[in-house]
């Protein structure tokens, strides 16, 4: 039972629990009210802290990932030269595309049935980055 039911119970019974001078305070309502906004907050602010500071590693986390993979990539490509580079070593984007391919949109506004490839390759039209 939480503090707040307990306050209510309290409220309720109130009549009943009156006579009671030993075990009864009629202040109690209100500190389990007072606690259980007390714990609340506590909770609301310790939820949303971390779940800020997991939104800002996983940022950081993918910006260097991408980061250090660009830079892998420029050296493979720097030390053994390829004619089609995005095929040989794609970039994220790319790659990620090429794994989960957008279904294309047919002439009539519906899913066409040839499977995404609009003949620009795995990294569109314009050869790579995002949208």
């Amino acid at each position: 039972m939480d503090l707040v039911e307990c306050a209510k119970l309290y409220d309720e019974f109130a009549k009943d629990l009156v006579p009671d001078k030993k075990k009864y305070d009629p202040k109690d309502a209100g500190r389990a009210r007072k606690f259980a906004d007390l714990i609340q907050t506590e909770l609301d602010s310790t939820h949303s802290g971390a779940l800020a500071r997991w939104r800002l590693t996983t940022t950081q986390a993918h910006a260097l990932l991408v980061e250090t993979y660009e830079r892998v990539r420029r050296a493979l490509l720097f030390l053994a030269p390829v004619s089609t580079p995005e095929d040989a070593i794609p970039t994220l984007y790319s790659a990620a595309r090429a794994a989960n391919p957008r279904p294309r949109r047919g002439p009539d506004g519906g899913e066409s049935g040839g499977g995404g490839d609009d003949g620009a390759g795995p990294g569109g039209p314009a050869g790579g980055g995002p949208g």
